[in-house]
């Protein structure tokens, strides 16, 4: 197939080992995606333009040539299937994705040449990091993480060979009263879960509160 455009309004469904493979493809309506573990069941691509009204959920694996490229003004996401050992869903691999919108990566996780956040969100709940050789962030990407994790956990966002920018912020807590302490890193990027300075206090005078209280008890009880 060659050039594939899906209008806005319109629905595409690949499933089974039916798959979708094109030279081009422009979405401006929703494709869903299923075949978790055979590539025909996802989208092969060289040139993939998602548009601002594109919706593409995708429980395969889109694919590109290493020279491919993917450019997202929708939203893109990669969707985890609850069939192990399905250790191939929602994931897209190959040559450059250009972000501009929202991608969320549900579990698994996205390998690819360069991977371009210039700009909006990128919500991230996934236990696996995103793998790619060159990493571009832009002042506009916010990373958003899912979640609850317990103090001290440390979370790898991302794995790759060549870093340029930072986020431009991060949201989302890994636990109430807490943040997240940020490393870029020669080869990864991380995320430390820590609490805020206010919710040390609160945690301090928890526990004076309580050894007070263990000390009345005492006292009453030796009285």
């Amino acid at each position: 197939m060659g050039l594939l455009t899906n209008e806005q309004g319109a629905y595409l469904w690949t499933g089974g080992d039916s798959g979708l493979d094109a030279t081009s493809i422009n979405n401006y309506g929703e494709i869903v995606t299923s075949g978790p573990t055979n590539i025909t069941g996802g989208i092969s691509f060289s040139t993939f333009n998602n548009g601002p009204s594109g919706t593409i959920i995708n429980g395969g694996i889109l694919s590109t040539a290493p020279d491919g490229m993917f450019t997202n003004a929708g939203i893109v996401t990669l969707l985890a299937q609850p069939c192990p050992p399905c250790s191939d869903t929602g994931m897209f691999e190959g040559g450059t994705y250009i972000q501009t919108a929202r991608l969320t990566v549900d579990d698994y996780y996205m390998q690819t040449t360069a991977l371009d956040l210039e700009g909006g969100i990128f919500e991230f709940g996934s236990s696996q990091p995103l793998k790619t050789e060159s990493l571009t962030l832009g002042p506009e990407s916010i990373l958003y993480t899912t979640g609850t994790y317990a103090p001290g956990s440390i979370l790898t966002v991302a794995e790759y060979t060549s870093l340029a920018g930072t986020f431009g912020s991060i949201d989302g807590i890994p636990f109430p009263g807490s943040t997240w302490d940020v490393m870029y890193g020669s080869d990864s990027l991380t995320l430390t879960a820590t609490p805020e300075p206010s919710g040390l206090t609160l945690l301090a005078l928890a526990v004076l509160v309580a050894a007070g209280f263990g000390l009345r008890r005492r006292i009453t009880t030796a009285s």
